[in-house]
């Protein structure tokens, strides 16, 4: 992947001053900061009105779709954005233009933006292919560097039918699990 332009907190408040009145929203400006990440044919996939790969960011739908819609438009970019001197970010971005279903990688990229946010650190791995090299993070959990794995769990009573489980592995080992973590009990976890 090529070098991106590094973005910086200037360039969007200028963004921002230089949009006409009448389209300044977050949504606007979110959706310019995923162009620049992840380019206008992946906007025109994904989230345009007449997108050809509806989901759950496409801007079409009930008010209450299009209200989702916009505030995942917004979460995206504040990722992006955030994570952008994070290591291994181009192999997420890859991956999310390559993929048809994007829920993995918002997940990853959720998981990277509480790790963030709690000055934790961490890096995004690419997947190796095989047995024991396929995990989506390496995390420095305290003295020691173990690998994560983001899953997203479907099943009745989760929360917008899905639940984000971070399973840990002790030293990189996938085949025993350090334990696992609900979204909300990560929070409670980085906050120890």
């Amino acid at each position: 992947m090529a070098a991106l332009r590094q973005i910086k907190v200037v360039d969007l408040m200028a963004t921002w001053a230089g949009l006409p009145a009448h389209i300044r929203n977050d949504t606007q400006i979110a959706s310019l900061v995923v162009k620049h990440f992840l380019g206008l044919s992946w906007i025109d996939k994904h989230i345009d009105p007449d997108a050809t790969n509806l989901g759950i960011l496409t801007l079409k739908g009930s008010p209450a779709q299009l209200e989702s819609a916009k505030i995942r438009i917004v979460d995206l970019a504040e990722s992006l954005f955030n994570l952008r001197k994070t290591k291994g970010l181009d192999v997420c971005i890859a991956g999310m233009k390559a993929a048809k279903n994007l829920e993995p990688s918002l997940a990853e990229l959720h998981i990277g933006k509480m790790l963030y946010a709690n000055d934790w650190k961490f890096r995004f791995v690419a997947p190796q292919g095989k047995r024991g090299d396929n995990y989506d993070l390496q995390i420095r959990y305290f003295n020691q560097t173990v690998c994560a794995d983001v899953v997203i769990v479907w099943g009745e009573g989760a929360a917008l039918g899905g639940s984000v489980l971070l399973i840990l592995f002790l030293g990189g080992s996938p085949h025993g699990a350090l334990t696992m973590f609900a979204l909300g009990e990560l929070q409670s976890l980085v906050d120890f």
